[in-house]
């Protein structure tokens, strides 16, 4: 074995002197070199911040279409984003949404940058239509009554396109309709349901039901206190098919809402029967028909002059008269109600009209001043 001096450094105050193997000195000494000339080479700052894409996707209602799919960026480093959503639309923003109306399975890409480079991330999206479920409630808001409206709300799940039958020869394509009915039965409503996966039907049952009607009307008199006297009938009955009215003045009609003249002052007791195909209800009620007293005034003209006797014209303006009564106040009198009368003198005649009708009487009078002529005598020569 050698003896191996290691020189003496400043911080040693003397020399050692050690014994080792020829190789296991060589081979320390080349190690040490080999670990001394290895040098880390740092990566470039562009490879560092170069960005990666990710992100991930939540489809809210798979089955059904329209379907939207939410989707959330993961990236990393990323300073801008474009979505290609596989169906033409795309987005610039780093969450988006996208609303697919085909069921298929869409290539989603996203692809992100920044100042150091990009970088995309491909993802398979998978967008499936169940087939449908057929379903419906309805609600009938008036019923007893015909005509019956019925309304019709869908319930079904998948559904595109709606095909109704309601049994009376009607059908409709609406999702939520309406179909009035005129008899009263039960019918069977078939809804049938499609979309591009398929199609289902479900059929239910509505009674449509007809009650007795019940009678009633209301009435208005136009013109009270003249005779004749017009009254207005509203009919208010409730599933009324026909009607008959007795007015209890001989008269009778067969009108849903009648005009009626009344030509005498009374209570008339009125009847409705009205009538459908489950029975009949009738209702009487009072109308009473008053008529006022007279109105009048006269005028007077005298057609001649100068000889007597002297016709004079009286014209009357009365309204609700049914008799006349003139006193022309030299004995002589009159029913007529224009008449005309000849006075034999002259003089001042209180003249006066008396009108009367089953609500009382109306008196008015005038003086007729007929002038005193005198002898006309013829001059001569004596």
């Amino acid at each position: 074995m050698k003896q191996y001096f290691i020189p003496k450094t400043k911080a040693a105050s003397k020399v050692v002197i050690y014994s080792m193997p020829v190789k296991i000195l060589l081979a320390g000494i080349c190690l040490l070199i080999i670990n001394c000339s290895k040098k880390e080479t740092p990566k470039p700052a562009d490879q560092k911040n170069k960005p990666v894409a990710g992100f991930d996707f939540t489809i809210s209602a798979n089955g059904a279409l329209p379907c939207t799919v939410s989707f959330t960026g993961s990236s990393k480093y990323a300073d801008t984003y474009k979505w290609d959503f596989g169906d033409g639309h795309t987005s610039t923003s780093q969450n988006a949404d996208n609303t697919y109306t085909e069921a298929k399975t869409y290539n989603v890409k996203l692809v992100v940058s920044n100042s150091y480079g990009k970088d995309s991330i491909t993802k398979a999206v998978t967008i499936t239509l169940n087939k449908p479920k057929a379903g419906f409630s309805f609600k009938i808001p008036n019923n007893g009554v015909l005509p019956c409206p019925v309304n019709f709300t869908d319930s079904s799940q998948y559904a595109s396109t709606w095909k109704w039958t309601f049994d009376d020869g009607a059908a409709s394509t609406d999702k939520n309709p309406t179909n009035t009915y005129k008899q009263a039965k039960t019918y069977n409503v078939k809804l049938v349901v499609s979309n591009a996966a398929g199609s289902d039907s479900i059929t239910k049952k509505v009674a449509v039901i007809l009650n007795k009607p019940k009678a009633d009307f209301t009435f208005q008199v136009v013109d009270q206190g003249n005779l004749p006297t017009t009254v207005n009938f509203t009919n208010a009955t409730t599933g009324g098919s026909t009607y008959l009215w007795t007015f209890d003045d001989g008269n009778k009609s067969s009108l849903k809402d009648p005009v009626e003249k009344f030509s005498k002052q009374k209570t008339y007791n009125v009847k409705l029967v009205a009538t459908n195909a489950a029975g009949k209800d009738s209702v009487t009620k009072q109308v009473a028909i008053t008529i006022e007293k007279p109105a009048a005034t006269f005028t007077y003209t005298i057609n001649n002059t100068g000889t007597f006797p002297v016709k004079v014209t009286f014209k009357s303006t009365v309204q609700r008269g049914e008799t006349y009564a003139w006193d022309f106040n030299d004995g002589s009198k009159s029913t007529s109600a224009n008449p005309s009368h000849n006075y034999a003198a002259g003089g001042k005649y209180k003249v006066s009209l008396t009108v009367t009708n089953s609500g009382g009487s109306t008196a008015v009078s005038q003086t007729v001043a007929i002038p005193p002529y005198p002898q006309v005598y013829k001059a001569f020569d004596g």
